[in-house]
Formats: C-alpha cells, structure tokens, sequence
C-alpha cells in the first residue's frame, strides 16, 4: 500500500485500486509559514464536558481586560456581559451541571475518559428533555454511575450518592428512569467486580486476590450471592482469601478499606465459609 499524503488516499502499489480516500491528518501542519514559527494545528480538541464544547470564542479574559483603561475596558466589560446573555439557555444548563461534574469526578478520582462519557450522557438527556422535574445534580450523579458501568470501574449506588449528596431515593428514581429512556442496558455490578480496586487499596498479592475472586466464583454456584449487597461478600472474600493465603489481615482492615461494617464482614464470612466448607482450611 502506498500513502499519498497529496491526495489523502491509500493506494494498491500493484493494482492501483484505492483502498481509502479523504483520509484525515490530525497530525501537525507542516505548511511553512514565515509568521508564526508554531506550525501545530490551532485550537484544544472538542470536549464533551465543557458546556461550548470547547469552540466558542470569548471576548477578553479578566487578566486582558484589567490591562485595558478608560472607555476601552468598558467598553470589552460591556461586551462580556452581553455575550453570557445571549448565550442559549441550554448552554447556561450544561454550564452548571459540568461545573458539578468536574467536581464530583475530581473527588471519585475518576479518568477523564468517564468524565466524557458522562458528560455525553448528560447531553443526550438534556437533548431528549429528561431533566425536567428533576435536579441536575441527580442526573448528573445517573450520567456517573453509568459511565462506570460502561467502562467496568466499579462505583457502589451509596458511595455515588454520598459524594454527590443526592438523596438514594431521588438518584434511585432518576439512575432508573434516565437509563430506561436512553436505552442504557448493563449488566448489575457483582462482587467480583470490586476485588481489584479492594486489593489494591489493601496492597495484597495477586495469589490473595485470584484466591478471592475465586471463592466469590463458588458462592455463585451455591447462590449464596442473591439479595446480599456485592460490598459485603467482596469484604468478605478478601478476608477470607487472606486467610488462606497468609496474609495478616484483620476484620477491621477490610472493614476500613471497603467500607462495610465489621458486623456485616463477619455474618457474610460465616455464610460463605459454612456453604463452601472452609471453617477447617482456615482454622488450620
């Protein structure tokens, strides 16, 4: 294949047949221009979690204009205020609630990744008119949650709701209704799923962790899993694990780093251990 970088094309170098044409450079533009010695495209990337998307252009920032005297810089002030009028009241919307999603992605220690998704999210709810009757924060806090769902990062429903500080009923309401209009389809999160991110906030060895992940693949079989919260079997297969693998861990180790009760570790603990049988490995 031959790349014609003139005529943005992909060529056979045999047949001449042409496999892809109007080929896009995102690459820097090597024009060779006297003025301006950058010669890298101008302009950020487009951005779904900025409210213009990152194209609109702004009149002055703060710092300019406070150089500016006289008539001149209020005559820019003027123009400033202007511009945030007219601005659509959609734009004013995404404003704020991208304000929160920073914000709450920032303390979820979140990749940039999730915090698009979800700001794509939101964009698709607000186009099709899912917000109204409902507040921005809770559906922002939805457009979250499924963002993680989406990319696999585990995020408990009251670990989102605590950070956001929406009600559990009101996000309930909203995750549910948002995800149904969207057609947004994942599978419930399980326990196996929040066993990297424990052991790895714990500094455990991957033998404790496989060891844990396989315990919690037996208790599936015995459906020692159904209605119990995927928080506190996840606790409690580590401990477990540890157990079994020499691992100093205690019952409030686990507890700190899952954030689970020690009464909840201990009665889910007794649950798997009596089911699978482990009582004796783990005593000897």
């Amino acid at each position: 294949m031959i790349n014609d970088a003139h005529k943005a094309e992909t060529v056979c170098r045999k047949c001449g047949f042409i496999v892809e044409e109007a080929k896009v450079d995102f690459g820097p533009e090597w024009s060779f221009s006297e003025d301006d010695a950058n010669q890298a495209r101008a302009g950020a990337p487009i951005s779904f979690s900025r409210a213009d998307m990152g194209v609109r252009t702004l009149i002055g920032s703060k710092s300019d204009i406070a150089k500016l005297g006289g008539k001149v810089k209020g005559r820019y002030l003027k123009l400033q205020q202007q511009d945030i009028r007219t601005a659509a009241k959609t734009e004013r919307n995404l404003k704020y609630a991208f304000d929160d999603l920073r914000r709450f992605s920032s303390v979820m220690n979140l990749p940039r990744s999730i915090e698009e998704e979800a700001a794509r999210l939101y964009r698709k709810a607000l186009d099709r008119n899912l917000i109204r009757g409902r507040t921005v924060e809770s559906v922002v806090a939805a457009c979250i949650f499924m963002a993680c769902k989406s990319f696999a990062i585990p995020k408990g429903f009251r670990e989102v709701c605590g950070i956001t500080k929406v009600h559990p009923k009101d996000f309930g309401k909203t995750y549910r209704f948002v995800s149904r209009k969207l057609g947004f389809k994942m599978a419930p999160t399980t326990a196996v799923d929040f066993i990297p991110r424990f052991a790895s906030k714990m500094g455990l060895k991957p033998m404790t962790q496989a060891k844990a992940v396989e315990i919690l693949r037996k208790a599936e079989k015995y459906e020692i899993d159904n209605g119990r919260g995927p928080h506190g079997l996840a606790a409690a297969a580590i401990y477990i694990a540890a157990q079994l693998t020499g691992a100093h861990v205690t019952q409030k180790m686990v507890a700190d780093a899952t954030e689970v009760t020690e009464v909840t570790i201990r009665n889910r603990y007794k649950e798997i251990a009596d089911k699978l049988r482990l009582k004796k490995a783990i005593a000897a």
